[in-house]
C-alpha cells in the first residue's frame, strides 16, 4: 500500500476511473460500434452480390460473343453455299445459252453462209462498207 500512496494514488478514484470507463466502453459498443459494424457487414454483403453479378455478366456476355461468332460463321459458310450456287447456275445458264445460240446459229442460212468458202474476188459486205466510192461532191442541179 505504501507503493501506492507513494505515487498518489486513490483507491476511490481509481475505481471510479475504471467504473467510468466501462460505462463508456458499453455506451461505445451499443450505439456506434455495433450500428457500424452492422452497416459494415451489409456494405460487404453489397460488394460480394455486386462482384458475383458481375461475374455472371461477364460469362453471359462471354457466351454470348461465342454464339454470335458461331451464328456469323453459319451464316458465311451459309452465303458462300448460295454464292457458290449461284455461281454454278450463272455457269449452266450461260453454257446452255452459248449451245443454244450454236445451234440456232447452225440452223441459219447465214451461217451456213459464213461457213461456206467465199470467193477470192468478190468483195466482203465488210470490205464494202470500208471503201466506198467516190462520188460528185458537187450538187445535182
Amino acid at each position: 500500500m505504501q507503493f501506492f500512496t507513494a505515487f498518489g494514488i486513490d483507491w476511490f478514484k481509481l475505481g471510479a476511473q475504471i467504473v467510468n470507463f466501462l460505462v463508456v466502453l458499453y455506451l461505445l459498443n451499443r450505439f456506434l460500434f455495433r450500428p457500424l459494424l452492422v452497416r459494415m457487414d451489409e456494405r460487404s454483403e453489397r460488394i460480394r452480390t455486386g462482384l458475383e453479378d458481375a461475374e455472371a455478366a461477364a460469362r453471359d456476355r462471354e457466351l454470348a460473343r461465342a454464339q454470335r461468332a458461331a451464328a456469323l460463321d453459319e451464316a458465311r459458310k451459309e452465303a458462300q453455299a448460295m454464292v457458290a450456287r449461284a455461281t454454278k447456275m450463272a455457269e449452266d445458264s450461260r453454257v446452255e445459252i452459248l449451245a443454244r445460240r450454236a445451234r440456232m446459229l447452225s440452223r441459219s442460212p447465214s451461217a451456213r453462209a459464213r461457213r461456206s468458202p467465199r470467193r477470192r474476188n468478190a468483195p466482203s459486205p465488210s470490205s464494202a462498207a470500208r471503201w466506198p466510192t467516190l462520188r460528185s461532191t458537187r450538187p445535182a442541179s
